[in-house]
């Protein structure tokens, strides 16, 4: 269902985030988590709320709670590219990642994870449908836990604001840091989502080709694969908008 949307990619500009990133490489921690390396889970994170605030984005003081944090680098796996060459789109991503750049300037080329898998196993070819259905199972398998994190945060945002409301004391600016957590949790989730469709969807066009160039009896494992991806997707995005849909009837404290 998603071969059709070929998403176009129109590349910017990237030293000044490629400096940044130069010695960190494009790596991915135990359970998709993102490498614990200062620049990208300190100091890129830091530049970027500063960054969104100064575009008028929500953005928070408040300290992360564990299940945030952990959100945020689960999160990692789905949001960087599915493939492992192209060193500027994963510097795109990480910019986009850490609201250094604006959400909008995150574009995916989905047609460079077969290129990728192309230049790399042509001999033998037909190790690529054993590469897709890898991957496909790998971003499955961390689905479940992401969801269940996604939903403790959500509750923990819901504890977050009747307490607030409840409060015998608000200083100055709380009310902003509060609905600033709940955008920055709600856009962790949605671009978690999106992301793995984008994922998906490279893993559906690595398919196709691989059928067309090598046609294969391993063609069945991965195409499960991909299918059983795609119903867990599926599922995953219904579950989010559920919890957004949810948390809607309960207007935000600061109108923005």
């Amino acid at each position: 269902m998603y071969l059709h949307l070929i998403l176009r990619r129109a590349w910017p500009g990237v030293l000044a985030v490629s400096l940044l990133l130069g010695g960190c490489g494009q790596t991915v921690g135990d359970l998709g988590r993102a490498p614990e390396y200062a620049v990208t889970e300190k100091f890129m994170p830091a530049a970027g709320k500063r960054l969104a605030d100064w575009r008028g984005a929500p953005v928070s003081d408040f300290a992360l709670t564990d299940d945030e944090r952990e959100l945020r680098r689960r999160a990692y796996r789905f949001i960087m590219p599915a493939h492992k060459a192209g060193f500027a789109e994963w510097t795109e991503a990480e910019a986009v990642r850490a609201r250094i750049w604006p959400d909008h300037r995150r574009t995916v080329e989905i047609a460079a994870y077969a290129d990728d898998l192309h230049d790399r196993y042509r001999d033998p070819a037909e190790a690529r449908y054993g590469l897709i259905a890898d991957d496909a199972s790998a971003d499955t398998a961390l689905i479940d836990p992401f969801f269940a994190l996604a939903l403790a945060v959500n509750e923990a945002d819901r504890a977050r604001v009747e307490a607030f409301r409840t409060a015998r004391f608000q200083p100055d600016g709380e009310a902003r840091d509060v609905d600033g957590r709940l955008y920055e949790n709600r856009r962790v989730m949605q671009w978690a989502a999106d992301a793995l469709k984008w994922r998906l969807m490279s893993y559906a066009y690595a398919l196709e080709r691989a059928r067309v160039e090598v046609p294969s009896r391993r063609f069945p494992e991965a195409y499960a694969a991909v299918a059983e991806m795609e119903r867990k997707v599926d599922l995953l995005q219904r579950s989010i908008d559920r919890l957004m849909a949810v948390g809607a009837r309960e207007p935000m404290i600061v109108k923005s």
